[in-house]
């Protein structure tokens, strides 16, 4: 529970794998796999904080740095997220594989950006 004055910040980091030949096949897989989840297919969360009311009007930052490029990263990556990291095994493997196999038949660049993007908002009342 927050205190009056406590601030509520949501953190959330998205690779930018644009520059990527295998970019939109990478994204096609995901999409597939990805069931339903709110942060993607639902209401914006400063909608939510608005409406619950008591909260300073939100507001968002970007900060984008870069990183080198490893198509082993990006496997790492999409093996956190967590609709990917709950599979059953078996899927899991399978998912991962096929994100193994596209990734290595394409073009990797030397570095991607990394973006994080930070929501606040402080509690008034």
């Amino acid at each position: 529970m927050l205190a009056r004055g406590g601030g509520l910040a949501l953190l959330n980091t998205v690779p930018d794998w644009s520059g990527a030949s295998w970019a939109h096949e990478l994204g096609t897989l995901v999409a597939g796999t990805r069931p339903e989840l709110p942060h993607f297919d639902g209401r914006a969360w400063q909608e939510f904080v608005r409406e619950a009311g008591g909260f300073a009007a939100p507001w968002e930052l970007r900060v984008t740095t870069y990183r080198p490029a490893d198509p082993e990263q990006v496997l790492a990556h999409m093996a956190s997220m967590s609709w990917i990291a709950g599979l059953a095994q078996p899927q899991r493997a399978d998912v991962l594989a096929r994100v193994r196999a596209i990734v290595s038949a394409g073009q990797t660049p030397d570095q991607f950006p990394l973006h994080t993007e930070i929501g606040l908002t402080t509690l008034l009342r």
